[in-house]
């Protein structure tokens, strides 16, 4: 990434590969070589976040929308949609370069069951900020950040502000809450870099009715037991991926950022995955 930054402002790519659940499909992505989030779907392809992928499949078996919010340029998106032809997708991507691959990826894919909007979704009924991580395209967040940070390299906010004046460190977003996205039963997959406990406060209600049966929630070690419990209230279980642990008040993350499957109790759904890890792994692998 640091070399293609030193030589381009911006180095977009396409890259094709057979889609992950429905293989006679081919996912073509344009991807941003200068970006840190791209590059690892440039190196990675179709073994992106594969499970997550497969148990989302999973999980639209009894669903007929998928809302992914915060998309970057798309993959769960599109390699939903291209398995779901019959289904609805709904994408959420607040950061304007993400949000230009996003609509470039579903019309190169000729995809026409997923919508895409420049929107946080939150609490809030009025735009807000969206901060802007500069050396990660997936790392902005609606969260004021004191570092940014990719893998296990952090710049502290300030001096970096100090040192690139010409940078914007934030832009203003439409918001659209939860409650008002979630009117089908849906899967829903949550990117947001720390805020995952205001967009799962603002969908309370439809998650309450039962709306949604699966979830995958990227947490942080300081959202995780907040989330954790949310999702308890909700009639949820949650688990660490890819080890399928069960999560607890007090979990220390193996890493600074986890996915974790978030499954409603007492569905087909839990019977399916909760019961069935070793064969799901199996069929994975």
């Amino acid at each position: 990434m640091m070399v293609f930054r030193l030589l381009f402002r911006s180095y977009n790519v396409w890259i094709s590969y057979p889609n992950p659940i429905v293989p006679q499909t081919i996912v073509h992505l344009r991807v941003n070589l200068c970006e840190n989030n791209q590059q690892w779907f440039f190196r990675l392809r179709q073994q992106y976040d594969r499970k997550e992928i497969y148990l989302l499949a999973e999980g639209m078996k009894d669903a007929e929308v998928f809302v992914d919010i915060g998309s970057n340029v798309g993959i769960y998106a599109l390699t939903i949609a291209q398995a779901f032809p019959n289904k609805q997708v709904v994408a959420f991507e607040p950061l304007q370069t993400n949000f230009d691959s996003l609509q470039a990826n579903i019309t190169r894919n000729g995809i026409t069951n997923c919508l895409a909007y420049q929107k946080a979704i939150c609490k809030a009924d009025k735009p807000v900020r969206f901060y802007i991580n500069p050396i990660h395209d997936g790392g902005g967040s609606l969260i004021l950040p004191e570092v940014y940070k990719t893998g296990d390299v952090e710049i502290n906010v300030d001096l970096y502000q100090k040192k690139h004046p010409e940078f914007q460190p934030w832009l203003e977003v439409d918001t659209e809450r939860l409650n008002e996205v979630l009117s089908q039963r849906s899967v829903v997959k949550i990117d947001v870099e720390g805020a995952e406990i205001d967009v799962l406060q603002s969908g309370y209600d439809a998650l309450k009715r039962g709306l949604v049966d699966l979830m995958i929630v990227e947490v942080i070690q300081d959202t995780v037991d907040e989330v954790v419990q949310l999702l308890d209230n909700l009639g949820f279980d949650a688990f660490i991926l890819p080890e399928f642990e069960a999560m607890r008040k007090g979990t220390l993350l193996p890493w600074f950022v986890k996915n974790i499957i978030c499954v409603r109790k007492n569905t087909p759904a839990h019977g399916r995955i909760c019961k069935n890890v070793a064969a799901i792994e199996n069929e994975i692998e």
